[in-house]
């Protein structure tokens, strides 16, 4: 996963997080940290924890992600 330069938050940060320990992270670059863990889990607990990481291929290329929108139900017209 990485961050972008701009994140905000440093990447210190998210390697001293408690609830992030599990994943075991390591600093490969000064925006990339990497797991052992599945994809879906290294992505979702720092999103749980309040960050927001991006997936990157094999290749180097991103992982897009694009989220089902919800939406609320049509109200019904009686007429």
């Amino acid at each position: 996963m990485s961050w972008p330069a701009s994140a905000g938050r440093p990447l210190t940060e998210i390697l001293n997080t408690r609830s992030l320990w599990a994943l075991a992270l390591v600093r490969l670059a000064p925006t990339v940290l990497v797991s052992a863990e599945p994809p879906a889990a290294t992505l979702a607990a720092p999103r749980a924890a309040g960050f927001a990481p991006s997936g990157v291929r094999a290749d180097g290329s991103p992982v897009i992600e694009v989220p089902q929108r919800r939406r609320a139900a049509t109200p019904s017209r009686q007429g």
